[in-house]
């Protein structure tokens, strides 16, 4: 891949590099963001991250917060197929910020960005609740990513404060194991406020995906959601957009 750009900035890496059309944010030598301007469609992580907002009808999704923004692959996602009225993002890293707007195109008046820790800024966040909460939330350990911030009650349960009564829950993790241990397992009462819960996966990366709803969803509604947007139905049909979903059990 061609490199476009570079820098250090607070003992941390930073590139943007190119093949063909496509740009990809690296830092420290881990992917951050997948982004083509002729199509959102990233074959990764951050398709299955989107999905789940398809489990929500047409237009009922309006306002999104995305935690971890990174170059903005998952609110070009949005912007494209749901087009919500309001995309809060929040960053930690100043420099993906800047990225995002130089080299991924990031912008738009429903767009509003801020530079914060993700857990500080919820925490202090007294705005409407959003019905569809992306948490993407990653750090870098030596050749590995991380979670920023354990999936555990305390962190469940703050972003449920912040969350529609039909709101859609969806958060990355590196892999099945990580999941397993989010306490949607080992709380009744965070099982009962998010009844359905679902892991997405595509079979290129370990990442695995959680969907998690406030109201008893189906499957079979993202796939019809799916079907029903040319694009992307196109884009599943030649391979693009490859991805596994299955439900959740509770132990």
């Amino acid at each position: 891949m061609a490199l476009l750009w570079q820098t250090r900035s607070g003992g941390n890496r930073y590139e943007v590099r190119s093949a063909g059309r496509t740009r990809r944010l690296y830092t420290n030598g881990i992917c951050h963001s997948d982004y083509n301007p002729r199509h959102a469609v990233t074959r990764s992580v951050w398709d299955c991250l989107f999905l789940p907002a398809l489990l929500r009808p047409p237009g009922d999704i309006r306002r999104v917060l995305v935690l971890g923004v990174g170059g903005g692959s998952v609110i070009h996602l949005l912007q494209r197929y749901i087009q919500p009225e309001r995309i809060t993002g929040v960053e930690l890293s100043a420099v993906h910020l800047k990225v995002a707007a130089r080299y991924f195109g990031l912008r738009g008046r429903n767009i509003e960005l801020h530079e914060a820790e993700a857990g500080t800024w919820l925490q202090g966040y007294d705005g409407p609740p959003f019905d569809f909460i992306v948490d993407d939330l990653f750090l870098e350990e030596g050749s590995e990513a991380r979670r920023a911030i354990d999936m555990d009650a305390v962190w469940l349960r703050l972003l449920l404060k912040h969350l529609t009564r039909r709101g859609v829950l969806s958060v990355n993790f590196p892999d099945y194991r990580t999941l397993k241990q989010c306490a949607w397992f080992t709380h009744v009462d965070i099982q009962r406020r998010l009844p359905a819960g679902f892991v997405l996966r595509t079979p290129l990366l370990d990442n695995a995906v959680a969907a998690f709803c406030r109201f008893p969803a189906e499957t079979k509604t993202l796939k019809q959601q799916l079907a029903a947007v040319p694009t992307l139905a196109r884009s599943q049909k030649n391979g693009q957009l490859r991805y596994s979903m299955r439900r959740l059990k509770c132990p």
